[in-house]
């Protein structure tokens, strides 16, 4: 039994990577997919479909590409919350989140990396933390605009990966925190590669890497905003991974509060090795010089100075 993909739109037959969900097609840029078997001669469309899979190269989770892969794709490109959230698979994905499995155990070791600036260097354990709950983090894959989130990565190797790809100001600290597990923790982790969740998660993995339709947070959002119904935080594959070397993260939505319990004061934040110490960019640099020269008065003679005095503040 042989399968085929062909462009939704144009018919185009999509090969490899061309076939996966939310890439799109290379003729006229649809993500729409048609899914066709050929059986004892004749084709067949919809639920016999063969055992066909991709695997990410970032996150290792395997998806099948059946039916239910393209309706995920169809959830995932709707245009704003209200419209994902209506849809029917909305539904369907929580009712399904019930049957997921919690991690198990007393305690997890976990790691936090971050940017730590000149001014706040070395970090107190309060800076290594989630935001604090007056501060407004802009939006990340887990959480939109205005929300908070806690990421925190299974290993030091993993959050050098991870960081290693940040391109943010500052030097690279990590510190690592005992969760406990009373915190409930859906493990998104390892799931069969037809199961709706899994496949739906595939589609959130792809949001915003390049190369994968270009698709902004807004679906991987709705996701986790639907998980957090039902968990304090999630694990999932990182997806800044590659063959051989994948790693899992944990997101975490509610109980940031603990954060202090979960650190241990003789084991303070400590320098990462083998990332960069990242400059602040001359774009960013050149205004905090302008508002210097600003509100002294606008005086000629002093540009260097400025210059230098602005790169500082940023560093």
């Amino acid at each position: 039994m042989d399968e085929s993909v062909e462009c939704a739109d144009c018919g185009r037959e999509l090969l490899g990577g061309e076939s996966l969900a939310g890439v799109p097609c290379p003729e006229c840029g649809s993500t729409s997919r048609e899914y066709t078997n050929d059986s004892e001669g004749g084709a067949m469309h919809g639920g016999g479909y063969a055992e066909a899979s991709i695997v990410s190269g970032g996150t290792g989770r395997e998806t099948a590409i059946t039916p239910l892969a393209a309706r995920v794709q169809e959830w995932a490109s709707l245009p704003d919350r209200t419209t994902l959230l209506a849809h029917p698979l909305a539904a369907e994905f929580r009712a399904a989140l019930s049957a997921v499995p919690v991690m198990s155990g007393s305690v997890v070791d976990v790691y936090r990396g971050q940017s730590i600036k000149r001014k706040d260097d070395p970090p107190s354990m309060k800076r290594m933390g989630p935001p604090d709950s007056s501060f407004a983090p802009g939006e990340g894959r887990y959480y939109a605009d205005g929300r908070r989130a806690l990421y925190l990565a299974d290993s030091e190797n993993r959050v050098r990966r991870e960081m290693g790809r940040w391109n943010k100001v500052g030097a690279p600290y990590v510190v690592r925190a005992s969760l406990p597990l009373t915190v409930r923790i859906a493990d998104l982790s390892h799931l069969s590669t037809d199961d709706l969740i899994s496949t739906v998660f595939w589609c959130a993995e792809m949001c915003g890497l390049e190369g994968y339709g270009d698709r902004p947070y807004r679906f991987s959002q709705i996701i986790a905003e639907l998980v957090a119904e039902r968990f304090d935080g999630m694990r999932v594959p990182g997806v800044r991974g590659e063959p051989g070397h994948h790693y899992r993260n944990i997101v975490l939505f509610h109980q940031l509060e603990g954060w202090p319990n979960w650190i241990d004061p003789a084991r303070p934040p400590y320098r990462l090795s083998g990332c960069l110490v990242v400059p602040p960019k001359d774009a960013d640099v050149a205004v905090a010089a302008y508002f210097r020269w600003e509100n002294e008065g606008c005086s000629d003679g002093r540009a260097w100075q400025h210059w230098f005095e602005g790169a500082e503040q940023l560093s």
